[in-house]
């Protein structure tokens, strides 16, 4: 086989995995709700934020890798810091994200236009409502994915599903 012909078989084998791993965003979305479905259950008081990230690395397939954010993430500032380590992680270990699915506590309001400020920001919103937001995202113009689970708290402050 020349280099040409191996070059060529590489590309296909990595463009084929590369696929893989983007049609399979639908699974990503749905692993990531049942790891917020088991901290729910377990009745935490809060939600790491955490990321699930599909790579591949070359001459080894896809693979898949999950960080819990456990550091303050409030700010823009901590939430940039906690991204560039990871993706400096990644680069060090010769990981290539392909998709990236990430979850973290929320609150959503909804526009009022009867509200003295109708664009208010959700967390001082009266009628806020907490959440998970679980978001996907396949590098380049791929898919992406959005689902939010309510949550709400029970007498002890920890999380419960919503009604519950």
């Amino acid at each position: 086989m020349n280099g040409n012909s191996r070059d060529a078989s590489v590309f296909e084998s990595v463009k084929a995995d590369i696929e893989q791993i983007v049609g399979d965003l639908p699974l990503h979305i749905q692993t990531m709700k049942g790891m917020v479905d088991r901290v729910i259950a377990g009745g935490d008081c809060s939600f790491a934020p955490q990321l699930l990230v599909a790579c591949l690395r070359l001459n080894q397939g896809p693979e898949m890798q999950v960080f819990y954010i456990a550091q303050p993430f409030n700010s823009v500032v901590e939430k940039r810091g906690a991204m560039v380590r990871i993706g400096r992680r990644l680069h060090q270990e010769r990981r290539l994200p392909i998709v990236a699915v990430f979850a973290s506590e929320a609150w959503t309001a909804s526009y009022n236009p009867k509200r003295p400020r109708p664009w208010i920001l959700p967390e001082e919103a009266p009628d806020r409502r907490e959440v998970i937001q679980v978001a996907g995202l396949a590098v380049g113009t791929g898919p992406a994915a959005f689902t939010t689970l309510p949550i709400g708290r029970d007498p002890n402050n920890r999380l419960v599903p919503a009604g519950a």
